[in-house]
């Protein structure tokens, strides 16, 4: 992949929603594997080695939820 092929993947790059809140699960997941590439040379990785790390990732950084059924949800 090019320089530019990634910056155009990265630009179209949706976020879900949940209720007005964007859900930073996504970018925070690619966030994750440019560290992980930077300290290990791969983004390769299985569930299960991402779920954790992103998970804190996304109750450090995410949006607040006010309603605890919506917390379930990110």
């Amino acid at each position: 992949m090019t320089q530019d092929e990634l910056l155009n993947a990265l630009a179209g790059l949706r976020q879900a929603r949940i209720g007005m809140v964007r859900a930073p699960h996504k970018p925070l997941l690619v966030l994750w594997l440019l560290g992980r590439f930077a300290a290990m040379g791969s983004t390769a990785v299985t569930y299960d080695e991402a779920e954790g790390p992103v998970s804190r990732l996304i109750n450090d950084f995410g949006p607040t939820m006010s309603n605890p059924s919506q917390a379930k949800r990110s």
